[in-house]
């Protein structure tokens, strides 16, 4: 990736990418731009003690909204990867649903162990919880959302009752769980990045921390979507956490976008008129509709 706009936007250095996983993280740090641009905003709020427990919060431009629902929106990068900025560009569509977008980073494997990822996301939402009225959202609209590694850290926040005992939040904290191109029975970490973080065992097992293991408890709805060109774990993975979440009597609703890439499905949800776009801006309000 370029290193100019890294370094204009004080990003600390990161494992090398493919070469389209690099074309796609300057896509979103361009898109980044713009929107903290063009958005209302307040940036680089801290959730936590920790440099890296930082979130970004983009809002409708009528400064008088108020109870408005809320994305919390968790970028991917296999665990090892990402920015907050990536999921940025979401802010134009989100906001004119309208809805408040809030994109918190966390901290990153192999500097940390699992769940550290998971116990970020959850205190990045207890802390919207607690001050997002301040920003015109409300605290009891509160949506978890993510792409890739970052969807599956939005299911484990929906799943993971203990750890959200730990932080003094009850099953009911989320209104929903939206999963980008995620998979649910393991955690795909990089063996050239992280080799002793990857999950042992069969690639296609159910890890026992995986969403997959979790989900016969499941209250929160689900919105799980991925592209037809993409990997087949995604596929039958998501099969899989369908048939679970519906055994668990938990309203489910999938989608597949077919052609589309593993990248595409998440820059598509900054494209206005998007039938993904759409597709997010129905389920939420029919949550809050029930």
């Amino acid at each position: 990736m370029p290193t100019d706009i890294r370094a204009r936007l004080q990003l600390q250095a990161q494992p090398e990418m493919s070469e389209n996983g690099e074309r796609y993280s300057a896509d979103c740090l361009h898109r980044y731009e713009v929107a903290a641009k063009q958005v209302r905003c307040v940036l680089n709020v801290a959730y936590g003690d920790d440099p890296q427990q930082k979130l970004d919060i983009f809002m409708p431009g009528n400064p008088s909204a108020s109870d408005l629902p809320v994305i919390i929106f968790l970028h991917g990068g296999g665990w090892t990867n990402g920015y907050k900025e990536w999921s940025a560009l979401l802010a134009p569509t989100a906001t004119a649903m309208p809805a408040i977008l809030v994109c918190p980073s966390y901290r990153l494997i192999p500097a940390v162990r699992f769940p550290t990822p998971v116990r970020d996301g959850i205190a990045a939402l207890k802390w919207v919880r607690g001050h997002i009225g301040a920003f015109g959202g409300s605290p009891d609209k509160v949506f978890v959302a993510g792409h890739s590694a970052g969807g599956q850290i939005a299911a484990h926040i929906a799943l993971e009752q203990s750890l959200l005992a730990e932080q003094g939040l009850a099953t009911d904290a989320v209104r929903g769980c939206f999963c980008v191109s995620a998979t649910f029975n393991r955690r795909m970490v990089s063996p050239r990045i992280a080799p002793d973080h990857v999950p042992a065992g069969d690639p296609q097992a159910i890890q026992p921390d995986s969403p997959l293991a979790l989900a016969k408890t499941a209250k929160v709805p689900f919105l799980i979507t991925w592209g037809g060109a993409e990997d087949e774990r995604l596929f039958r993975t998501g099969q899989e956490m369908q048939e679970q979440l519906q055994q668990a009597g938990c309203p489910i609703q999938t989608h597949v976008f077919p052609d589309k890439g593993h990248f595409d499905m998440h820059l598509d949800l900054g494209v206005d008129g998007h039938e993904s776009v759409a597709l997010l801006a129905q389920w939420i309000r029919k949550i809050l509709l029930a």
